[in-house]
């Protein structure tokens, strides 16, 4: 009789996304600071208009509405 586990079943795909998410995280931190050093350091030469739809509480608010 041969031995089923659900976690042999699982386990390919957990190796997986925990690859996937390991390259995508320094991306992510990449992103971060460069979102946060264009907050900081604003290129002054380019007018700034706040954008409404930047928080995601307007963002869900637009989408409760539409």
């Amino acid at each position: 009789m041969a031995y089923n586990s659900s976690k042999t079943a699982v386990l390919p795909r957990t190796i997986k996304a925990h690859l996937v998410l390991a390259q995508l995280q320094p991306e992510a931190r990449a992103e971060r600071f460069a979102a946060s050093f264009d907050h900081h350091f604003a290129d002054d030469d380019e007018p700034r208009v706040p954008n409404p739809l930047d928080s995601a509480q307007a963002r869900r608010a637009a989408e409760v509405s539409a």
